[in-house]
């Protein structure tokens, strides 16, 4: 389900069988006891730029019969002349799975049909069948190792060479496909794993947070074992606030594996709920930005769920129900979204979604991340906490967390605040505040909400504001969808909610009546007809006031346009 380019991104196939029972297979006989490590490289076929092909099964071969170590009916992505750069070979791990012990002789690795490739230098894909077809349709590889490999308690670890000198293109269908008992050189060097996604089903969480360790049980039926760390991003993928792991939670995890303790170090964590998989995913560098129409190009450097034909994809996205994120899964606006990447020319993003093939190839998204980490990470974490202690002076406070978003936490962890000269300080109704008002009115019990960078249990402060809620008041954040100036009624797109029961998309009603507090990007008052005029299709507002569950509808205390 992943696919690679050559822009800087070399791909292996690791097939490594270590934890869970049997991948599926079974027939190898014996105890299962043994465990083994299969990898994937390429004996490079400098022709081609990419070779993509779906691997759906590898199994090893003994001489009472076969065990799966992987097994993917979907089938895995993989642009197999990425295996190797200039004589390198990189690595990426796929999961564990034991196997019985004994002596394999062989691995057999299955493959859909079809797969692309792209010549050297073409950015159009040519489209290829596998001769040799099995009954079911499938191209099935068999590997004859030079030598007996023995597999027992400890590891044993095996290469698969898709040797692409020796495959030929005859225009219609690609011959000669052959893969090679391969070197285990390099397999200890961590710089030469390559950052993936897994997904699977968490089990067996240990730890305090932000150090955990779980297995990640793989949709493929492997397993991986995952661990934290403070700079590990987790977020929730519906969109809302508090994420935290638990046994039985659907995740996405995005990290590198280490070959010393064979576990995968996360990097980012998506937690998913009830909401259905997208189909397709993309990775790669944005260009072509276009912000009024929701668009922007993706260089294909990984894939999921198809095997595109151009080295680029057109991306559209909806500000009224596409999610966007920064890099630590913080949510964004559309506007803040496209910003970041207009101030970083050719940052990387990940878009998930539906690709449909009409006059134009686009991936309509229902999330945009950021993936590169080396964008600016301002306002990388939210918390909405009480004021435990602060210290004017020094500009510093602690509060006992209630939400949070962009990092590790829990209900009553205590989060540390720091300020300097670029925060902007403001009160309950989003007008601005000097330092000293702010402090003079954050008295402890106060409840506040900050923004800004997050390092090792400290919060400093882009954005720090006053919230005073009522016991029935609710907040919410959200893309316009439609304004009724006559009623003084505007529909919202739910992006961020407090206080009630929402989704990331939720249309909600907001009646802003005759009392309430109407308030511009910069914070200044302004009246209900001031409002109404400024306000569009498209805006980012923030809301405060009591939900009604049964209409969908927040009646108003305060009504500001984002900024």
């Amino acid at each position: 389900m992943k696919l690679r380019t050559l822009i800087g991104w070399l791909l292996s196939l690791v097939v490594v069988a270590l934890i869970a029972g049997c991948g599926g297979g079974g027939g190898g006989g014996g105890a299962v006891s043994g465990a083994v490590s299969m990898f994937m490289t390429d004996d490079l076929n400098a022709g081609y730029d990419s070779v993509w092909v779906a691997i759906t099964r590898v199994e090893l071969i003994s001489a009472s019969g076969s065990t799966v170590v992987f097994d993917d009916s979907t089938g895995k992505v993989v642009d197999v002349r990425a295996l190797n750069q200039s004589g390198t070979q990189q690595f990426l791990h796929l999961g564990d799975d034991k196997v019985p012990a004994g002596d394999y002789t062989g691995a057999r690795v299955t493959m859909k049909k079809d797969l692309v490739l792209f010549p050297t230098g073409a950015t159009t894909g040519q489209n290829r069948e596998f001769a040799g077809l099995n009954g079911s349709g499938l191209k099935v590889i068999d590997v004859v190792f030079s030598a007996s490999k023995s597999v027992g308690a400890a590891k044993t670890r095996m290469v698969l060479d898709f040797d692409l000198s020796k495959w030929t293109d005859d225009g219609t269908k690609v011959q000669s496909a052959s893969i090679d008992d391969g070197s285990t050189s390099g397999l200890d060097d961590p710089a030469r794993h390559e950052e993936d996604d897994y997904h699977g089903t968490i089990t067996g969480l240990t730890g305090t947070a932000p150090a955990l360790t779980f297995t990640l049980n793989s949709r493929a039926g492997n397993t991986i074992t995952v661990t934290t760390d403070a700079s590990t991003a987790i977020y929730n993928g519906n969109g809302a606030t508090n994420p935290s792991l638990a046994n039985g939670k659907r995740v996405e995890v995005r990290g590198v594996f280490d070959p010393g303790t064979s576990s995968l170090a996360a990097a980012s964590i998506k937690i998913k709920g009830s909401e259905s998989e997208d189909p397709h995913q993309v990775k790669g560098p944005s260009s072509n930005l276009d912000e009024a129409n929701g668009t922007l190009v993706v260089d294909i450097r990984e894939s999921e769920g198809f095997v595109p034909d151009s080295s680029t994809i057109k991306v559209h996205a909806d500000p009224a129900t596409t999610r966007f994120r920064s890099h630590g899964g913080l949510v964004l606006t559309s506007a803040e979204f496209f910003a970041v990447l207009a101030a970083n020319p050719g940052i990387e993003v990940e878009a998930e979604g539906t690709v449909s093939n009409g006059a134009e190839t686009i991936l309509e998204a229902t999330s945009l991340k950021i993936e590169d980490e080396n964008e600016d990470e301002s306002g990388e974490a939210e918390a909405k906490g009480t004021v435990t202690a602060a210290d004017g002076a020094a500009g510093t406070m602690n509060i006992s967390v209630i939400e949070w978003e962009g990092f590790q936490s829990s209900s009553g962890a205590v989060l540390a605040i720091t300020t300097d000269g670029n925060t902007h300080f403001m009160d309950d109704n989003g007008a601005s505040l000097t330092k000293e008002q702010f402090f003079a009115a954050a008295t402890v019990g106060k409840k506040i909400e900050v923004k800004g960078d997050y390092t090792a249990g400290t919060i400093a402060a882009m954005r720090i504001k006053i919230e005073d809620l009522g016991s029935n008041e609710a907040e919410a954040k959200g893309t316009v969808t439609a304004v009724n100036g006559g009623s003084f009624v505007i529909d919202i797109s739910l992006m961020e909610w407090f206080g009630f029961s929402g989704s990331h998309g939720l249309a909600v009603h907001v009646d802003a009546g005759a009392t309430t507090n109407f308030r511009d990007k910069d914070g200044n008052t302004v009246t209900r007809d001031q409002f109404f005029a400024l306000v569009g299709a498209g805006d980012t507002v923030e809301v405060k006031g009591t939900y009604s569950s049964s209409t969908q509808t927040i009646t108003a205390v305060r009504v500001k346009m984002d900024d």
